[in-house]
């Protein structure tokens, strides 16, 4: 909450020095919000086995129940503060575990996904569905193509700056810069970016520094002088027909692979995405999505999508190992003998309730062992995750090392650090192993 509060406006927050701290009275009274909140908790604890009680003759069944939700309830604030609170709370050691519980989470999910698609089949109308879905979206894309376009007028001179709107792309602005527009002779313009219309007028009329403006043409004075005009499709119809003409021209591509090949597209896809994410080295994953295509997102977005640095690790650890994952999983799936479907099927089961129910529980079992080695993999190679300046173990290392300037002691805590974890780790992993064996038993 103190983070997250602005110093200049806060009533709450005190800065001393370097850090931010909470008011004393800002803290009593945040003391006796928790035990009032405690004591709620405690009292809905109360009556709901009160409530259970007298719904039920056996107090033991009561008691159960009872201690079961008060563990859910504690396990839920335990994962909120563990997994989703403020990052200040997962400094170092917490940022390391917070980063591996949640991209093993997210590689699971994906590669559990791509898995199935891996296991499509090829049905009698498939080919014909994906293909006009393909053309369909093509379609699409021109109608968003043949939109109305902006028309812009650089008016000025380009004896100074040129103020040029935010949002105008890129394109533009790049043959403005390099004066691939006019007779420079291989000199080039300086340009300002703005945020509003307005902000542009204001600047050309006023400021001395600023001699030009590309504005819209409608909001042009004609006793302006006009160098230059050009017109764009705007952003509101150009990302999206771009989208849509991408997964469009895509999914025929993957149609047309399919066709060729007697595969589902869709299958093709999950093997194309699977054979290039286990080829591109984890570091360059997480540097292409925690930098370039970040900062993209949040581009298109107009600044609405904003990725923390730790989700943008997160995110890349968790695509990375997505396709370990998928190949996992799909050895798991290909283990359950072929027979116990076909009986499925003829029980009547549903495709998903097979995948559900019959080979699900028996390929988590088989494949237990290899998805711990993933996570104690994915542990170490959080390691990564300092180039993006998340404070997990690696990047306090190096702040100490570099705060202290000792050699050694560092990097022999931090490799401490992760030899616990992994052994950790290895225990339970053995342990779990050793509960199926029993059961099976």
């Amino acid at each position: 909450l103190v983070n997250d509060l602005d110093v200049r406006n806060s009533t709450w927050v005190v800065v001393d020095g370097q850090n931010r701290m909470a008011k004393p009275e800002v803290l009593l009274w945040f003391d006796g919000l928790i035990s009032q909140i405690c004591g709620v908790y405690l009292g809905l604890w109360v009556a709901g086995i009160l409530i259970f009680s007298k719904l039920r003759s056996n107090i033991g069944s009561v008691l159960k129940y009872g201690m079961l939700i008060f563990g859910l309830v504690n396990l839920g604030m335990f994962l909120y503060i563990f997994l989703f609170a403020h990052a200040g709370f997962a400094s170092g050691l917490m940022a390391t575990l917070r980063a591996t519980f949640i991209a093993y989470g997210i590689a699971s999910v994906l590669g559990l996904v791509l898995a199935l698609l891996s296991e499509l089949k090829v049905r009698e109308r498939t080919f014909l569905i994906h293909g006009i879905l393909g053309v369909v979206l093509v379609g699409i894309s021109l109608w968003y193509f043949t939109r109305p376009q902006v028309e812009v007028v650089l008016v000025g001179t380009l004896d100074q700056r040129i103020a040029i709107i935010k949002g105008t792309p890129q394109g533009i602005t790049n043959e403005i810069r390099d004066g691939d527009a006019f007779d420079l002779e291989g000199r080039s313009v300086k340009i300002r970016s703005v945020a509003t219309v307005e902000k542009a007028i204001d600047l050309f009329q006023n400021n001395k520094r600023v001699s030009g403006a590309l504005l819209p043409a409608g909001s042009v004075d004609p006793s302006w002088p006009q160098i230059w005009k050009t017109e764009y499709l705007a952003k509101e119809y150009s990302f999206p027909g771009y989208a849509i003409l991408s997964l469009g021209l895509g999914l025929l591509l993957l149609t047309g692979a399919g066709a060729l090949n007697g595969l589902h597209p869709l299958r093709v896809l999950a093997a194309f995405l699977i054979d290039t994410l286990r080829g591109i080295p984890m570091l360059v994953i997480v540097l292409y999505i925690g930098l370039p295509l970040a900062g993209a997102v949040k581009e298109l977005s107009g600044g609405v999508i904003s990725i923390p640095n730790m989700f943008r690790g997160i995110i890349a650890i968790g695509i990375g190992y997505s396709a370990y994952m998928a190949e996992i999983f799909r050895a798991g799936i290909e283990a359950i003998p072929k027979g116990q479907i076909e009986a499925a099927r003829t029980m009547g089961l549903r495709e998903w309730m097979i995948v559900r129910l019959v080979i699900l529980p028996q390929a988590i079992k088989i494949i237990t062992p290899a998805l711990g080695n993933e996570f104690i993999a994915m542990l170490k190679d959080t390691a990564l995750l300092s180039v993006l300046s998340i404070r997990d173990v690696t990047m306090r290392m190096r702040e100490f090392q570099a705060a202290t300037f000792l050699a050694f002691t560092p990097f022999n805590t931090a490799a401490l650090l992760y030899v616990a974890l992994t052994l950790a780790a290895s225990s339970v992993l053995k342990t779990l192993e050793r509960r199926q064996k029993v059961g099976e038993g």
